[in-house]
């Protein structure tokens, strides 16, 4: 197919993470030479489900006609749970990566539920649970995730299924949820969350422990400021002690003839 008659769709794209710079580099020397050879699967629309980063490639190098294969689904969300699922047995992620796809299958495992529920309800006229999984606009995409109402039993089955724990998905949620604010704050989370997903630097916990900073200084709570000191007497009995005293801990040592003998004492 030619190339300028496939079609991009953001949605779709943008719940996939990009490669990195060096996978970039290695998948486009390796089209130089050898052309797109995997093919590019679409809709019967032309629209791209799997192989964004082949079709950016292409573009890249000028090339024509890219090898495709239409794949038929009932739904955008089959559509969108096709691709995020390819991807993920493809490629080496790292946890940022595996998270942000997580996310999406969650959001996708939401929307299912929701569509469960609202094909249940009793229409007019109808009395009781109704079993409408065949119905046209259902269709196949219902699962047994989507027929848990417990939103942490869904997050525990996505958690597992792309190879994190289920804190590391809370907390990449907790990221993509909060918005500030403070502009300077939201890019700087923004900039740590892209640096993190693109492998350079940091990790979830790094971005989440940056949010949970800034969402305390918008809320006005003060970090505590631990300082220490240290003072050295000597008492009427001759022997010398050191106190030092640090973010409430009192410690009072006895030195000895070079033993010493410590007190921790907390101060309330």
């Amino acid at each position: 197919m030619k190339t300028d008659e496939l079609i991009e769709k953001d949605e779709y794209k943008k719940l996939i993470p990009r490669p990195s710079e060096h996978d970039y580099e290695e998948m486009k020397k390796d089209a130089k030479t050898k052309g797109i050879t995997e093919p590019i699967e679409i809709n019967k629309n032309n629209i791209i489900l799997d192989g964004h980063t082949r079709y950016d490639i292409a573009k890249e190098l000028d090339i024509k006609e890219v090898p495709t294969r239409v794949i038929n689904l009932k739904s955008e969300l089959e559509e969108k749970e096709y691709g995020i699922r390819k991807n993920l047995l493809r490629r080496h992620l790292n946890n940022t990566q595996k998270a942000k796809i997580g996310l999406s299958l969650l959001e996708i495992e939401e929307e299912k539920a929701k569509q469960w529920k609202e094909a249940t309800i009793p229409k007019k006229g109808e009395k009781g649970f109704q079993n409408r999984d065949k119905d046209a606009h259902v269709g196949k995409i219902l699962s047994p995730h989507a027929k848990d109402s417990q939103a942490k039993k869904s997050a525990d089955i996505v958690a597992k299924e792309v190879g994190i724990s289920s804190m590391t998905i809370k907390k990449a949620k907790k990221i993509k949820q909060t918005k500030f604010k403070n502009k300077v704050h939201q890019q700087e989370v923004d900039k740590a969350w892209n640096e993190a997903e693109s492998g350079k630097k940091g990790s979830i916990d790094s971005v989440y422990k940056k949010v949970k900073k800034f969402e305390d200084e918008e809320k006005g709570v003060q970090t505590p400021i631990v300082t220490t000191s240290i003072m050295k007497w000597t008492c009427d009995c001759g022997k010398p002690y050191q106190l030092i005293c640090s973010g409430g801990e009192l410690e009072i040592t006895e030195i000895n003839n070079g033993n010493k003998k410590k007190y921790s004492i907390k101060v309330i």
